[in-house]
């Protein structure tokens, strides 16, 4: 594919506008749309979302496409990073506390060169986001970006609540241990006439 051996260094720093598209980058982001019925091209969005973005041609009868200031299906390339892997990967770039100065979560916009054109075509391939019928939808931009937000704060609060859980297996057992009290094979429970049921549990152990 066009591009793979051409990586472009597209400096930090540069003006957020107008910043200038590798012919090789576009030329293979165009040809995959082909490839899949349609059209795109790579542009940098500037100020508020500061990243690279693959704008893909809307489906016909997408009510957006009458819209003249929209050009398509937004594609974002960059990813919501949590601020451990902030601090370990980039953190010259990460953002900071205004008053603590610790680094705190944040997006990480992808130059051109670190994901290369492969890389962009991986992301485009992930469920085959032409016209609005993969991952991203037909969600603007700024959904998108909320969408990882809740997805990271989901994933953020499944792990605490299995550090929970996980605490609280240790410290029962501790307890157990401690008091030496019995942990026993066969359990009991109580039928609905008030009788003692016994329950074998031959997998625990003593």
């Amino acid at each position: 594919m066009l591009g793979l051996n051409q990586r472009v260094r597209v400096a930090r720093g540069r003006p957020t506008t107008g910043r200038p598209v590798p012919v090789d980058y576009a030329e293979a982001v165009e040809k995959w749309a082909r490839e899949h019925g349609g059209h795109a091209k790579l542009k940098w969005l500037p100020s508020p979302m500061n990243c690279w973005a693959v704008i893909l041609s809307y489906k016909v009868g997408d009510p957006r496409a009458m819209d003249q200031q929209s050009e398509g299906e937004p594609v974002l390339l960059h990813d919501y990073w949590p601020a451990s892997r902030w601090e370990k990967e980039a953190p010259s770039r990460a953002r900071r506390h205004q008053k603590t100065g610790a680094i705190v979560h944040g997006y990480y916009a992808y130059e051109l060169d670190e994901l290369g054109v492969e890389g962009i075509i991986q992301r485009l391939d992930r469920g085959n986001m032409l016209s609005g019928r993969g991952e991203f939808g037909t969600k603007t931009p700024e959904q998108v970006g909320l969408g990882q937000v809740e997805k990271h704060k989901t994933t953020q609060a499944r792990r605490l609540e299995t550090a929970r859980d996980d605490a609280g297996a240790r410290a029962r057992d501790i307890r157990r241990r401690t008091y030496k009290i019995p942990f026993l094979r066969v359990g009991i429970s109580f039928g609905r006439d008030g009788t003692i049921q016994r329950q074998d549990n031959q997998g625990s152990d003593a």
